[in-house]
């Protein structure tokens, strides 16, 4: 082989295996970057996981401290509640108007001397 033949060749081999040099270094680079990735994923999930398991405890505390957690004991106690609101509402509305007869003033009158809005 001529000698220009040898330059040529050992200058392809260096080159060559430069450029195989620098792939296998931007893959290990890269593999770098990923292997970086998934640990800061892994570390995302763990705390994301640890947030859930607090929140759910969280959730069971409040269960817990409410006092009837049945949704239909609950409403049945609000409508209960209510209809005593409205009979004793309804006797102060009779004793009102007891008051605005004995007085011989309008409803409206007493109640403003008593401080009830309109819409109580």
């Amino acid at each position: 082989m001529p000698p220009t033949d040898l330059v040529s060749s050992n200058l392809l081999d260096r080159s060559a295996s430069s450029a195989t040099n620098s792939e296998e270094h931007a893959l290990s680079e890269a593999h770098t970057v990923e292997a970086k990735s998934i640990a800061n994923l892994k570390a995302r999930i763990a705390t994301l996981e640890g947030q859930i398991e607090e929140t759910r405890g969280e959730k069971q505390d409040t269960a817990e401290k409410l006092n009837n957690p049945d949704v239909q004991a609950t409403v049945s106690k609000h409508i209960k509640l209510l209809h005593q609101y409205n009979e004793i509402r309804d006797v102060g509305q009779g004793l009102m108007g007891l008051i605005a007869d004995q007085r011989g003033v309008r409803i409206v009158d007493v109640y403003e001397e008593f401080g009830v809005a309109q819409g109580d």
